[in-house]
């Protein structure tokens, strides 16, 4: 995944609200596959 910023005078907190946007879609993306992890640990185990 690559991300390009455009600097322009607000470009400091652009980039900030960027990374935030970012980290939230990651650990969204990791939450679900942890959760997906876990439902197959649990039927393996059985």
């Amino acid at each position: 995944m690559k991300v390009t910023f455009i600097k322009g005078p607000n470009f400091e907190q652009t980039e900030k609200e960027a990374y935030k946007y970012l980290y939230k879609i990651l650990r969204k993306q990791v939450m679900e596959d942890l959760r997906m992890k876990m439902k197959k640990d649990q039927k393996d185990n059985k």
